[in-house]
């Protein structure tokens, strides 16, 4: 169904509890996201609406439908048209709208960005790393003190804080735009320890292992098959000891994934989308890749539509099973 301009008013009181702050935003809306799913998907990743639930002192979530499904796929020739997608997309949108691809208030706008607009933007980083670095401690974890992947680092708004932090920084994303500005930026700061690389040359390439991974508001912007995929990627790259700290939604109210009907669905408009990977997939993950699960909290990013985790995981010694 084609979104209205009063799918976009209900959407703003169901989501922000209030009125859009103008019909220019409105009609951004409507050229941006042409069914009401895009839209709420969008609407739940904004900072306006993490604020809004952390606010509350309930969070009340729809009943997941049990006929809810995920098919998976290994064909080589699907995943490489699903990855293809991906790319188009986030290429464009790292082009078109590069802060408010990353954060999805109306306040990040194309037209909104104005050098104290952009601090605000780069500041949100902070609360994120801290997070990230009051899991590990509550934890009695210490966070090794090597290089840190920052998995879909876009703007380097995390990034320029966890590059302080640690001693090397790799930022990586699919989008040339949003690597482009994230080095500039980091550039900008002086520093010198940060690296970057495009998505496919760092899935490609023998990159070097990591004593951290960094990701969170990436893995869901993928297909199922691909954000599996990725999170096989990301722990395969960990050494001995090292730690994850990654975000996937698990499930989505009313979703159902299947990648023939998927691939057969898409159009020419290129939009920001959410998807949920089950756990029983995020778990086999964590165990071939041989990492141990330290924490895992529900963290809110999929509102009312789903439900999203946090996993704080640590990879160990892989033990041999001997002969009996």
């Amino acid at each position: 169904m084609t979104l209205t301009r009063d799918d976009v008013v209900r959407a703003y009181r169901l989501f922000l509890d209030r009125e859009p702050e103008s019909e220019e935003v409105v009609a951004e809306k409507l050229s941006s996201f042409p069914t009401c799913w895009s839209l709420a998907g969008a609407m739940v990743g904004c900072a306006e609406f993490s604020a809004r639930m952390r606010s509350l002192h309930g969070d009340p979530r729809p009943v997941l439908d049990p006929r809810c499904s995920v098919r998976m796929t290994e064909d080589p020739v699907l995943l490489a048209r699903l990855r293809d997608h991906v790319r188009e997309t986030w290429t464009q949108l790292g082009r078109t709208s590069p802060h408010h691809s990353v954060l999805t208030g109306p306040e990040f706008l194309p037209e909104q960005i104005t050098p104290e607009r952009e601090q605000e933007f780069y500041a949100t980083g902070a609360a994120w790393v801290e997070e990230f670095a009051y899991v590990l401690r509550r934890n009695g974890l210490v966070a090794p003190q090597g290089l840190i992947l920052d998995f879909g680092c876009g703007l380097g708004r995390v990034g320029e804080h966890l590059s302080a932090w640690f001693d090397r920084y790799l930022g990586v994303d699919i989008s040339p735009s949003h690597l482009f500005m994230a080095c500039d930026r980091l550039a900008r700061l002086g520093r010198i320890n940060a690296e970057f690389q495009l998505l496919p040359d760092f899935m490609s390439a023998g990159s070097p292992k990591v004593d951290a991974v960094y990701c969170v508001l990436v893995l869901q912007h993928n297909p199922p098959p691909v954000m599996l995929e990725m999170l096989n990627q990301l722990l395969s790259r960990l050494s001995l000891g090292g730690i994850g700290f990654i975000q996937i939604p698990t499930a989505i109210y009313d979703y159902n994934f299947d990648t023939e009907s998927y691939l057969d669905g898409l159009g020419d408009v290129k939009q920001m989308e959410m998807h949920a990977l089950p756990q029983r997939h995020i778990f086999a993950s964590f165990k071939a890749n041989d990492c141990d699960v330290i924490e895992v909290y529900n963290d809110g990013c999929a509102g009312s539509l789903g439900e999203s985790y946090r996993f704080l995981v640590q990879k160990v010694v892989k033990l041999e099973r001997r002969p009996s």
